[in-house]
Formats: C-alpha cells, structure tokens, sequence
C-alpha cells in the first residue's frame, strides 16, 4: 500500500513562491495501476520525485508499505530505494557501454539483494527480451531499450514502480507493446504502478486517473 499524505512543495524564486503541489492525498493498492495526468507545470512531476523519494515535501507523508520515507535519514532512503521503489524515464538512461543483461543487473548489484536469475529470466521473457541479453543499448529499438529500463527497474522486486512519460519516445505500436506489458507486471507481481503522462491512451491502462491542475488534485 502506497500512502500520499497532504503533500504541499513550493519552490521559492527571488521573491516569488511557486507552489507546485498543494495538499495532495492518496492511496495506491498493492497491484494497482494508476495515472497521473495534466497540463505541464501542473506538479505531475514533482509529485513522482517526492513519491519516489527523490525530493522531500514542504509538508506531508509518503507512506511506501508501512514506511515513511519522508522521514528516513538521507542514507536509509537512499537504499530503501534502491531496494523498494523502481523509476523508468523517459529517456531510459541506459549505461551505453554494456549490454542489456548487464544494464539490468546493475541495479541489482547496487541493492543488498542477491541477484535471482530464475526470476531475471521471467522478466525478461514477459517483457520480450529473452533474445537480446548481449545486445548493447545501440543494437536494440526504442521499445526494446525502454522495456530494458523496465527490467533493470523491476529487476530488485519493488513494491512500486514509477514511469515518467513512459512512451513518450515511442511510436503508437511499441507504446501498446510496453504498456501491455506493465499491465501484466502489475497483475503477476503485484506491483503498484504510477504513470505520468500526457497521454490518453496510455492513461487508460490503468484503474484510476488521477488528475493535478495548478498542484492541487482535482479528480481521482
């Protein structure tokens, strides 16, 4: 179960407050799947960083599995991290000089979990990928490169995953491909999912949309 509690976020410029995120709240069940959408500037990715525990809240909890990550010390949310929540960008981020199975076990080797290769050969066969483990970054596609990233993220077990604008380099086919996919990871591993994006079809995977307008919620 994932927990958002009243989280606000202003950013401070000279003298102007630019308030981000504005008393936000919600849960996420275990093997939920659920969207974030709206207009840029709306606070949808700023909400994914405090989620993810890459940027604290003004004020607020974010409550992953009965831990509150606002609260842990820099060091313990570094690896609860590392160990609990998956983040896929939109530019994949992919170590160019290594191939894909290395690519993935890298998150792997950085978390105090042991590698379980049963497991990596599950993904990697749901996520259609079985074939291109020595296949460097510049050798595979766009959606194969993206459902890479998705490997490495979900490679560690995390009870949630996080995709900003997940399809946002593919084209309309491989975007169906990857999210067909998330969907059945959601399912399988019951993992809760959380997706920013600008698009509807995409948005339309999941069970709830959640709506930011201005930082505030304005639809669950």
């Amino acid at each position: 179960m994932l927990n958002v509690i009243n989280i606000t976020k202003t950013y401070h410029s000279g003298d102007i407050d630019i308030v981000a995120l504005n008393n936000v709240s919600f849960d996420v069940a275990d093997g939920e799947m659920v969207s974030v959408i709206g207009k840029s500037g709306s606070g949808k990715t700023t909400l994914l960083n405090i989620i993810g525990g890459l940027m604290k809240p003004d004020v607020g909890n974010v409550i992953v599995d009965g831990i509150d990550i606002t609260r842990l010390t820099d060091r313990k949310l570094s690896v609860f991290r590392r160990e609990n929540i998956g983040i896929v960008f939109q530019f994949f981020n992919l170590v160019q000089e290594l191939n894909a199975k290395e690519n993935v076990l890298l998150a792997s080797q950085l978390s105090r979990k042991s590698f379980d290769e049963a497991y990596y050969e599950q993904l990697m066969s749901i996520l259609g990928l079985s074939k291109r483990h020595m296949h460097l970054p510049s050798q595979l596609s766009g959606g194969e490169r993206q459902r890479v990233a998705l490997a490495r993220a979900l490679i560690t077990k995390p009870k949630l995953l996080l995709l900003d604008e997940p399809t946002g380099n593919l084209d309309s086919e491989s975007a169906k491909t990857v999210m067909d996919m998330v969907k059945r990871i959601c399912f399988e591993f019951g993992t809760m999912v959380i997706t920013v994006t600008h698009d509807g079809d995409v948005a339309n995977y999941s069970r709830r949309i959640i709506m930011l307008k201005n930082g505030a919620l304005t639809k669950i």
